[in-house]
């Protein structure tokens, strides 16, 4: 049960990690979602 909680919890750090990437490679694109 830990082991998966502690990959569950990597994952959602990576997703963390991609978005905040994402905002600072397209600033522009996230601003248009966010309006969206």
């Amino acid at each position: 049960m830990p082991l998966e909680n502690c990959v569950k919890h990597r994952e959602t750090e990576a997703n963390r990690l991609s978005e905040k990437t994402a905002i600072v490679l397209n600033p522009k694109d996230h601003t248009e979602n966010l309006k969206e």
